[in-house]
């Protein structure tokens, strides 16, 4: 059965590396899977290894668009979008779509103009603008013939009619790509002194990720701790990005900060380093679709805290194995640090709880194998 796989992105976020985590565990005595993307990103030779067939291939993704030359363009490359994704499904001999991302509805559109079943793997939890949510939504339930959400947050974010559609399956790891033991090798490369208690953040660099709330806390820790070392991972992506960005690092240097914290840039193997981290912490703003980066740091051992919005909130038991704070909460999120970082007990307990959770809800084996049956009961009815 030969699938193909939409993907809308070229980057390094969460739905880029659950691809690759599907393509490389996927049945391929059952199952072909092909992809094709907008653009070469980071993972494109990545995705090629495990790919039949594999193509940048230059069709239009929506988004939100920063001016209005953007949008026009968005609008007038929706057509041809659909052709160019149908000639592909009928060149490849695709028996089903599997589009990753909900803001390619060209995609959708195509694979029934070819006559295939087409399923729309929902990321995105969009409450900054809920007409175009509602009308992705729309879109996607008259096209879709499965939707899968990858949070019960996601599910019930989406408009009602879509969700008699859904199947909740979350994002899977593969717990062997992840050590728990420290090498120190960050500290090495960034002359880290060894007993320096290391935070990290993971995440692209956008205001709703809430970077600023976890720099404006470290005066205080620091005031508390001392010993403390803040890592901040990403880059930015969109003009938005891009400003947020620098406002994040004047940030850091009016808080005369700049020897406490650091911007390494983009980590293609972050499962390598998670271990490295005492604390891994999530501090968006707005709701996460289900929160990647909290499933890898606790697969890696390592304690977690997010905030209480969106699927976090599934993965995390408050207090057990992580800690749950407000959204843009300061001073939540300073007592969340503080707590974990005077214990090296807690932070190993919750550690070992998390990878506990990781193991039983977040295996990459039981989440593939609910992914396959999606995909063998929807080309069983469809004949194809």
């Amino acid at each position: 059965m030969k699938i193909l796989y939409v993907h809308a992105k070229g980057e390094v976020g969460g739905s880029d590396i659950s691809l690759l985590t599907i393509l490389k565990s996927i049945n391929k005595k059952l199952f072909s899977p092909n992809v094709i993307v907008p653009k070469k990103g980071p993972f494109f030779n990545d995705y090629k290894n495990y790919c039949e067939e594999c193509e940048d291939v230059k069709f239009g993704v929506l988004k939100s668009p920063d001016n209005a030359i953007e949008f026009l363009k968005i609008l007038i490359w929706f057509i041809p979008s659909i052709l160019l994704i149908w000639r592909i499904i009928r060149k490849w001999d695709i028996d089903l779509v599997h589009v990753n991302t909900v803001v390619v509805p060209s995609a959708v559109i195509a694979a029934k103009l070819a006559g295939k079943p087409v399923i729309v793997h929902k990321r995105e939890l969009i409450v900054s603008n809920k007409i175009a949510s509602c009308g992705l939504d729309f879109i996607t339930f008259l096209f879709a013939d499965k939707v899968i959400a990858i949070s019960n947050a996601v599910k019930y974010n989406s408009i009602k009619i879509l969700q008699k559609k859904i199947v909740v399956i979350y994002n899977g790891v593969d717990l062997s790509e992840f050590s728990i033991k420290k090498s120190n090798k960050l500290c090495k490369e960034y002359e880290i002194p060894k007993k320096t208690l290391l935070i990290g953040i993971f995440s692209r660099i956008e205001p709703w990720k809430g970077q600023h709330i976890v720099i404006k806390s470290m005066p205080k820790i620091l005031a508390k701790m001392g010993n403390v070392k803040l890592l901040i991972f990403g880059q930015y992506y969109t003009s938005k990005g891009k400003r947020y960005f620098k406002e994040i690092k004047n940030l850091v240097d009016d808080l005369e900060l700049d020897k406490f914290i650091l911007f390494p840039g983009t980590v293609k193997n972050i499962n390598k380093i998670y271990s490295e981290f005492d604390i891994v912490i999530l501090p968006s703003i707005d709701p996460e679709p289900l929160g990647r980066v909290v499933i890898e740091a606790m697969a890696a051992g390592s304690a977690v805290i997010a905030t209480d919005n969106g699927g976090t909130k599934e993965i995390i038991d408050n207090n057990k194995n992580g800690i749950l704070v407000g959204a843009g909460n300061l001073n939540d999120m300073v007592n969340a640090i503080v707590k974990l970082a005077k214990t090296s007990d807690l932070r190993d307990k919750m550690g070992i709880n998390g990878r506990k959770t990781v193991q039983k809800h977040f295996n990459i084996r039981d989440i593939v194998r609910e992914l396959e049956n999606v995909y063998e009961n929807l080309i069983e009815r469809s004949g194809t």
